[in-house]
């Protein structure tokens, strides 16, 4: 947690370690410090590792973080003002994994949780932040697990976002 880059790159690295169990407040105050200090060093671009095994359901995750929480999340980093690229990693619980990957884009592209999405958890704000504006790309791309409904067989499905028309496109194997 001490670690802070080494050769050319001290002050490089933010560690911020989660308590066990952290809910969605306590995980968001500490992605604002991060975000602040993204927000205080030169670059045009900013890698997401988006780990959903974070998830409050996950079955070898530690935190406790929900599909409202998730869409939070990835507003709060949409409107950092620069180019995303977002790496889908982690994320065990298979039944959820689509709908929180969704939740997590939707935020990022500015676009407004899905219809009977879960409300957020108490403490947990949305509103404009101080100094940034959106930055939304034309198109994100995830790819996700679904179940077969027959067979039981996981494959790989996808969600599109087309944020030019604000739609939600679920998608087969590509």
């Amino acid at each position: 947690a001490d670690e802070g880059g080494e050769g050319p790159g001290p002050g490089a690295n933010l560690n911020l370690p989660q308590p066990l169990r952290a809910n969605d407040a306590a995980y968001i105050a500490d992605l604002d410090r991060a975000l602040d200090w993204i927000d205080s060093v030169p670059g045009s671009v900013v890698v997401v590792s988006l780990g959903l095994d974070t998830y409050e359901h996950d079955p070898i995750g530690d935190l406790a973080l929900t599909t409202a929480g998730y869409h939070e999340m990835g507003r709060r980093v949409g409107v950092l003002g620069r180019r995303l690229v977002i790496l889908q990693e982690g994320g065990y619980h298979v039944a959820d994994l689509g709908m929180n990957t969704a939740a997590w884009l939707h935020g990022a592209a500015g676009l407004p949780p899905a219809r009977g999405a879960p409300k957020p958890q108490a403490g947990v704000t949305a509103g404009p932040l101080p100094g940034r504006s959106p930055s939304v790309p034309t198109t994100l791309l995830s790819w996700y697990p679904r179940t077969h409904p027959n067979s039981g067989r996981v494959r790989p499905h996808h969600l599109t976002l087309d944020t030019a028309r604000g739609d939600t496109t679920p998608g087969g194997a590509p």
